[in-house]
């Protein structure tokens, strides 16, 4: 299952934008979710990996070192548990 995740800068979920199984879907709504969240941390994720992050503070596409442990958890699908850690 593929993901579109926003957080604030603390690293708190804000909202989850998108879960479907289409990764080209996934990477569309994830496209258009970054411009769409100024000062967001937004990150588009498969199962519990980060595929890809965007910080807006720093407008460039992020790395998932350069987020602190609580911002990097992308969440499984309600009932699933909690995804995993990078």
């Amino acid at each position: 299952m593929n993901g579109v995740e926003v957080f604030s800068e603390t690293g708190t979920l804000v909202e989850v934008v998108a879960r479907i199984g289409d990764l080209t879907v996934a990477r569309a709504a994830y496209r258009e979710a970054v411009p769409r969240y100024p000062g967001r941390v937004v990150m588009l994720c498969n199962g519990g990996r980060i595929l890809s992050a965007f910080a807006d503070s720093g407008h460039h596409a992020a790395t998932a070192s350069s987020f602190s442990p609580r911002m990097t958890i992308c969440r499984a699908p309600s009932g699933k548990g909690r995804g995993a850690v990078v």
